[in-house]
């Protein structure tokens, strides 16, 4: 055989495993040790709707009762909401967000323990009126971000419905 062809597949093979091997180290899951001890299985990273829905459980919100996403995609947009009803906020993980509401009398700030970096601020409509959620995030050290800085504003009108009755204003 040419020396020149086993180079070649010598090549192709090393190629090969280096790919593998990349591939491998960027599946992005979460590693979770099996059940029998043996070999850990790489979990696929949740999607942005299952992330929303350990947010309801969290909050112990009934079946169907899922928040409001909100993402950058709904940047400047905004919803008409009656109280109670309740927004994720999950605007990116290469940002440091600072978020605030220009009206908590409409909107507040829910306390939910997630662990999900996807998931900045959850907040309730509590009354009737508007509010302004704005965000403003700063590139973190090392991300690969398409601007240094951004801005995020989400506009929401708390509507009070005439089903509702005073003490189901807040849960």
């Amino acid at each position: 055989m040419d020396k020149k062809i086993v180079y070649y597949v010598i090549a192709g093979a090393v190629l090969i495993l280096i790919v593998g091997i990349i591939i491998a180290m960027n599946q992005g899951g979460d590693v979770v040790p099996a059940p029998d001890g043996g070999t850990p299985v790489t979990e696929a990273p949740k999607s942005e709707t299952e992330v929303n829905k350990d947010v309801a459980k969290e909050l112990n919100l009934a079946e169907g009762q899922l928040p409001l996403r909100v993402t950058m995609d709904d940047n400047g947009q905004s919803a008409s909401l009656t109280p109670g009803k309740n927004i994720t906020l999950m605007l990116g993980e290469d940002y440091d967000w600072v978020i605030s509401s220009s009206n908590s009398a409409v909107l507040s700030q829910r306390a939910v323990g997630m662990n999900d970096p996807r998931v900045q601020a959850v907040y309730q409509v509590v009354g009737g009126g508007t509010a302004v959620l704005s965000a403003q995030g700063a590139c973190k050290s090392g991300a690969m971000c398409a601007k240094p800085a951004v801005n995020f504003v989400f506009n929401v009108d708390g509507v009070i419905s005439e089903n509702f009755e005073p003490e189901d204003l807040v849960k």
